[in-house]
């Protein structure tokens, strides 16, 4: 009897010692895990560091030299662009970036111009060699002047060209398709998106608007007394939907 009270304790002890190691592996794995991300927490920031002092220092180098930091870091020309419209903002700021590179060379506004007319193709250059044609004809309208001389006026008239009014030319035609065909609600939601991109005055879509409900909301409508807001008129237009939805 002894014997087997001896034997039972002695392997419930191994038991408690094997459950007490594999807590202690475990832990110990945790640990691992935990500096293991660590380290490459640290090697990762480490390397961003090095990208930063070899940067910081080639621009010490080159002032010290009296060079321009493009020069010796030779960073990537600005993706040519070409008239897409969803890429033009991209441009732009590809171009500022570059300058930054480049602060003596291009220092000034004409400079700048200039080096943009090497990064147009396509459309927008066939838009752009005429301004540049007649800016060295010596003939120059005061236009032609403000885009090649002033760097800000050009990006302007680039996003009037390629930019902000094909954008609205677009919302023009969506908004002018769209009819309601559904709710009022989804209807009404996307009218707005697009009366934002139009530049429309609000208080003057109204007519614009109920033209393009459904018959049996312009029946109720009609019923009722006109907000000078669009914003309350939809709002009437929506309720009068629900209501006969329901």
């Amino acid at each position: 009897m002894d014997k087997d009270n001896s034997d039972s304790s002695s392997s419930s002890n191994n038991d408690t010692e094997v459950e007490l190691l594999r807590e202690q592996i475990l832990q110990l794995q945790e640990h691992l895990t935990t500096i293991q991300q660590e380290i490459a927490t640290a090697t990762n920031l480490m390397g961003q560091q090095a990208a930063q002092n070899a940067n910081l220092q080639a621009q010490a180098q080159a002032v010290a030299n009296r060079r321009e930091p493009g020069t010796l870091l030779k960073p990537p020309a600005p993706e040519m662009f070409d008239r897409t419209q969803t890429k033009l903002q991209g441009f732009i700021t590809q171009l500022q970036v570059h300058f930054n590179y480049f602060p003596v060379t291009l220092n000034t506004d004409k400079r700048r111009v200039t080096y943009t007319h090497s990064q147009l193709k396509g459309s927008a250059l066939d838009w752009f060699e005429p301004v540049i044609r007649e800016y060295l004809s010596g003939h120059r309208s005061q236009r032609t002047i403000s885009i090649i001389t002033n760097f800000d006026y050009f990006v302007e008239v680039l996003h009037q060209t390629f930019g902000i009014q094909d954008k609205k030319r677009k919302a023009e035609h969506k908004i002018n398709l769209l009819t309601q065909t559904g709710s009022a609600s989804v209807f009404s939601t996307k009218y707005l998106q697009l009366l934002a991109k139009t530049g429309w005055d609000h208080e003057h879509t109204i007519s614009h608007y109920f033209d393009r409900l459904k018959k049996e909301v312009q029946e109720e409508l009609y019923k009722e007394d006109r907000p000078a807001s669009i914003h309350n008129f939809i709002t009437i237009a929506i309720r009068i939907d629900d209501q006969q939805y329901q």
